[in-house]
């Protein structure tokens, strides 16, 4: 079929259709101009001290901190003052580290700091939006999305720089489903096995010879400067300079999700394998290994009727990665039936997993005003995937965005319903 809509059948029966701690921060100097907003129904009105809600692993905490620095330029733009801190709060999937993320439900990630927003103890929180649910709690809103960091996935091993090279038999260590649906699919001869902690734990499986291999996002490695980004490709893995990168990959250990800091970056193409500490690092393609959706980008939620906040949130927005999160999270809302999740999550907070995964990755190009939307979904076990790509869609707002991906989730919806996984 032409029209940017060509079918080709794969293996497996599969489809592919192309077409609660305070830390004071630094404050601006100025006088606050124009009139207060309107009080939100917290009791909480225009300008005042605010506190942002973050999680407190190292990769959070470095999404929050820049957070605050988006904002107080910002201010500084405006002349205008502003006090800033932070409030840690635990979530339950920091406390559950030895409970799969599956069992946890969506949210769990993130719903202990929308309650503290809801309840007024904090004023906005600081979220990887592959954790979020696609449907806030009422109430809430997502108010800016920084500049989405590379999407992909890194395979960490001993010698293999692709999954094709790993020899059969081979374990490989996630505790995504995602990933363990598309590596049983395409690498049927591969071992899954789960794998959950921190990445100084994970690289000693490898060592320990538990496992062979272990797959990670590659944003949150290199916002924690575990690898160097070189427009958009991995650069060198940095050690703590005992020649071994373990230690400099353990501070992503807490980092659970990856964090934006650059422009949407990161093409579908694999890059060049580095070797640090007896591992070899590899970014895989996005025809590998298929992002989650939302992989990469890092929001900000507050309360929907706290106009002054809401207001300085959307001065620091990147409209790129908001286009393209409201697409990816419209397709996750839409195969799931409209409770809808993020990569990670479906639903509100606490809803259960169905018995699927799936993916979603788009690509906005400003210039042209177009996106590319590549999506799937799978049975658990990779044995039937389904997956469609769709190039240079015309998308000029969001209305567009969450348009496109709706097309999508609805048809990623009907095939995972045909096949009796819904």
């Amino acid at each position: 079929m032409s029209c940017h809509l060509s079918c080709h059948t794969l293996s497996s029966q599969s489809v592919r259709c192309s077409r609660h701690r305070k830390s004071q921060l630094t404050q601006c100097v100025a006088r606050p101009t124009g009139a207060p907003a309107r009080p939100s129904a917290s009791g909480k009105s225009g300008p005042r001290p605010l506190v942002i809600a973050t999680r407190p692993s190292k990769l959070a905490k470095e999404q929050t901190r820049q957070v605050q620095q988006l904002l107080l330029a910002a201010a500084q733009l405006k002349e205008e003052p502003l006090h800033l801190s932070a409030l840690e709060i635990k979530s339950v999937g920091d406390t559950s580290q030895g409970v799969s993320l599956r069992s946890l439900g969506s949210g769990a990630f993130t719903e202990a700091l929308d309650q503290a927003v809801l309840a007024g103890e904090a004023d906005m929180a600081v979220h990887s939006l592959k954790d979020c649910p696609a449907a806030l709690a009422p109430g809430l809103v997502l108010a800016a999305c920084l500049p989405r960091e590379d999407p992909r996935d890194v395979l960490i091993a001993p010698e293999a720089t692709s999954l094709g090279e790993l020899v059969p038999g081979s374990r490989v260590g996630t505790s995504s489903s995602r990933r363990a649906a598309q590596i049983k699919h395409a690498f049927p001869h591969l071992q899954v096995v789960q794998l959950r902690g921190n990445v100084d734990a994970r690289l000693e499986r490898i060592r320990s010879r538990d496992v062979s291999a272990t797959v990670l996002a590659a944003a949150g490695l290199k916002r924690l400067g575990v690898i160097n980004p070189d427009d958009g490709d991995i650069g060198a893995v940095r050690s703590s300079g005992s020649g071994s990168s373990s230690s400099s990959l353990a501070a992503a250990a807490e980092a659970g999700s990856p964090i934006s800091a650059s422009s949407s970056g990161g093409g579908g193409a694999a890059s060049e394998p580095t070797h640090e500490g007896g591992f070899v690092t590899s970014v895989l393609s996005t025809e590998e290994m298929l992002p989650a959706a939302c992989q990469g980008a890092v929001g900000v939620i507050c309360r929907e009727d706290d106009e002054w906040v809401v207001s300085l949130l959307d001065a620091i927005s990147h409209r790129g990665t908001a286009l393209e999160v409201a697409a990816e999270r419209a397709c996750l809302s839409a195969l799931l039936g409209g409770g809808g999740g993020g990569g990670g999550g479906e639903g509100r907070g606490g809803s259960a997993f169905p018995d699927i995964a799936w993916a979603c990755n788009t690509r906005h190009d400003p210039d042209s005003n177009t996106m590319d939307l590549d999506c799937l979904v799978s049975d658990l076990e990779g044995k039937d995937l389904f997956r469609y790509t769709e190039f240079y869609r015309p998308v000029i707002d969001e209305v567009d965005a969450e348009a496109l991906g709706s097309l999508y989730g609805s048809l990623l919806h009907m095939m995972a319903a045909g096949q009796g996984w819904l």
